[in-house]
């Protein structure tokens, strides 16, 4: 991320990183991930991470606008999208989503997601797996 940052060019204050999941987690509590655990190698006990939801992202850091949500999380971008709410998702000004394909789940395809982006106000262009989303009209604020 602070390499991402210093090709932008953004202030390392605006920048906010956090392990995002479709709802809240703590390490003791149950799992709740979409697709993939995560395994430190092959055949070996899960890690436990704490996650937060994108809701709580931006009331936990005040945010009235996010420029650029970038998503590329193993399968769990569909659960995090679709359970992110309309009043944040009406601030977003552009999402870069990497989609895994899972032919055993039709709600979980590049396809559906990019529907719901468009049903959500956002114009959508595909290159593959990535999901390239922009907002039409304004920003919420």
């Amino acid at each position: 991320m602070l390499q991402n940052a210093a090709t932008s060019q953004l202030p390392r204050d605006e920048l906010r990183g956090a392990d995002v999941s479709r709802k809240e987690a703590k390490p003791d509590g149950p799992e709740i991930s979409g697709r993939y655990g995560l395994y430190p190698r092959r055949g070996s006990d899960r890690i436990a991470i704490e996650s937060v939801t994108p809701d709580q992202v931006v009331a936990d850091n005040c945010l009235d606008r996010i420029d650029i949500l970038k998503i590329d999380c193993q399968g769990s971008e569909y659960e995090i999208l679709y359970g992110t709410s309309d009043g944040v998702l009406a601030l977003v000004r552009k999402i870069i989503v990497e989609c895994e394909f899972f032919p055993d789940r039709p709600e979980w395809s590049v396809e559906r997601l990019s529907g719901f982006l468009r049903r959500k106000g956002f114009s959508v262009h595909v290159s593959e797996r990535i999901i390239h989303a922009e907002r039409l009209g304004p920003v919420a604020a």
